[in-house]
């Protein structure tokens, strides 16, 4: 139980800065629903997740070469970040309604959002810095100390998640005649960010 809460904590502490994932999340659950936004959120979740279960298990070699490819990776995510946030500030939205709730739009939704997050290396690192610091993992507590932690890191993370859907679906109301203008604007946002840790890597 102990191993479940302390993954809580580490879930929420991973979720809460709000990343380009998250803004992605929240642009989608104003521009195409609810339905988009929490598809969105799994996809974050998901990604927090997988970074947990390797830090839990002690997956080393994964681990270390995530450390160690380390510039590679921010450059590829900021390479991506840069062209969807281009295209998206670019392009005029085509849709003020929510999209059709369909198990390919929210397969495609959670997968652009798992990627994005993965492509955020520095989010093992903090993750394995605080199981560490919390004696949380398979080398301290056992196999069942490792599953609850990553079952509480989900869980943490996934709360995060609902509730900016939440969040967006609430604003939706008031902002569903300005969707046009929110796209661009996460857009421009997100191609910063992307330019920031192409520039970080040169300077």
């Amino acid at each position: 139980m102990l191993a479940l809460i302390q993954g809580l904590i580490v879930g929420l502490t991973v979720a809460i800065p709000l990343g380009p994932a998250g803004l992605l999340c929240l642009e989608r659950t104003i521009a195409d629903g609810r339905w988009a936004g929490l598809s969105s959120g799994l996809g974050m979740a998901l990604a927090d997740t997988t970074f947990a279960f390797i830090a839990a298990f002690g997956l080393t070699i994964l681990s270390d070469s995530i450390s160690s490819h380390q510039p590679l990776i921010q450059g590829v995510g900021g390479i991506i970040l840069l062209f969807v946030g281009l295209y998206m500030s670019l392009r005029h939205a085509k849709h003020t309604c929510p999209k059709p709730r369909t198990y390919r739009t929210a397969l495609r939704a959670s997968l652009t959002t798992y990627a994005l997050t993965l492509t955020n290396p520095a989010t093992i690192l903090v993750i394995l810095a605080l199981f560490a610091s919390m004696g949380v993992g398979i080398s301290e507590g056992g196999v069942l100390s490792a599953t609850f932690a990553v079952i509480g890191v989900f869980a943490g993370s996934l709360f995060w998640a609902l509730s900016i859907a939440a969040g967006g679906s609430a604003l939706r109301r008031h902002l569903h005649q300005r969707v046009g203008l929110i796209k661009r604007g996460t857009g421009v946002v997100m191609a910063l960010i992307g330019a920031v840790a192409l520039m970080a890597l040169v300077f």
